[in-house]
């Protein structure tokens, strides 16, 4: 069970509490016992968890775009012992390293992050995170890593398919629900690379969505109108109005969101107003013969 001397105890075993007893003599050889409450012996460490980089608990991401924040979460950290008594996350250039920022205690924990950080488009960043059980034994584990990819994508061009006329910059439909569909080209994000795209229609400027909040349709190039799901009559008539502006934007793999690409569109329900036609060369009284 160990052993004891005036310098303290060795050969203790883990999971046996310790109680130690103290008694004090008189000179009439009467004698008081006193008992401390008793430790608990803990030398082994806590098991190391799995640590994910992100904001998305339990998700781990390769890429983000904050300048100032790294986030992560983690799982299995686990003590059969006396307990885990705190985590704590470290950043740092290389796995496990903490030379961005120390180890900041989060409590108890599974996710947490760190801001404040001056952070370098580019750069992989690593995060750590330990787990302190109540003796003090520590468990450490490290993430893959994660590049900062602060540029949104770039460049690109926006066009109608259908049928349609251009005046002033304004594209011309006689209807939104046959035969409209927006186009999009050259949208690119050499870092991490285009994730998807979203579309809106809105009134007043480019980049509202008052019409149609923005919507994930994925990797395609292309929208089709019709066949949305769009509550058409609203937005047709509000282009026969006044025009709206439908738009589109991409977003890259580390969050990030280009600027929106407009269409200005005008729906021409009424056709030309019918005139006069005389026969022969006179633009003024018809030829009889």
């Amino acid at each position: 069970m160990g052993t004891c001397t005036t310098g303290g105890c060795e050969n203790l075993e883990t999971g046996v509490v310790y109680v130690v007893t103290v008694r004090a003599w008189n000179g009439a050889a009467l004698y008081t016992d006193v008992q401390s409450h008793g430790v608990y012996v803990d030398a082994i460490a806590p098991r190391a968890g799995v640590v994910f980089d992100g904001e998305i608990e339990g998700v781990d991401s390769d890429w983000q775009s904050s300048l100032d924040t790294v986030a992560c979460s983690w799982r299995g950290f686990e003590d059969a012992h006396s307990g885990i008594a705190r985590m704590e996350m470290a950043v740092g250039l290389s796995a496990c390293g903490t030379d961005v920022h120390g180890y900041t205690d989060v409590g108890l924990a599974t996710s947490a992050s760190l801001s404040g950080l001056t952070l370098t488009t580019g750069v992989r960043y690593y995060t750590s995170v330990r787990a302190v059980d109540m003796a003090g034994n520590i468990a450490e584990a490290c993430s893959d890593g994660i590049t900062l990819d602060a540029s949104a994508p770039s460049g690109g061009e926006i066009s109608m398919g259908g049928q349609y006329t251009v005046q002033d910059s304004v594209v011309f439909l006689s209807s939104l629900s046959v035969g409209a569909t927006l186009l999009w080209s050259g949208i690119t994000d050499a870092e991490s690379g285009v994730a998807g795209f979203e579309v809106g229609v809105g009134r007043a400027e480019c980049g509202r969505d008052d019409m149609v909040s923005f919507r994930d349709v994925g990797l395609s190039s292309q929208w089709e109108l019709s066949t949305s799901g769009l509550q058409m009559e609203q937005v047709q008539v509000a282009a026969a109005a006044s025009g709206v502006f439908i738009g589109v934007r991409a977003w890259n793999v580390a969050g990030a969101a280009s600027a929106v690409l407009c269409l200005t569109v005008n729906v021409d329900l009424t056709p030309p107003v019918g005139g006069d036609i005389n026969d022969g060369w006179s633009a003024v009284s018809p030829a009889v013969y």
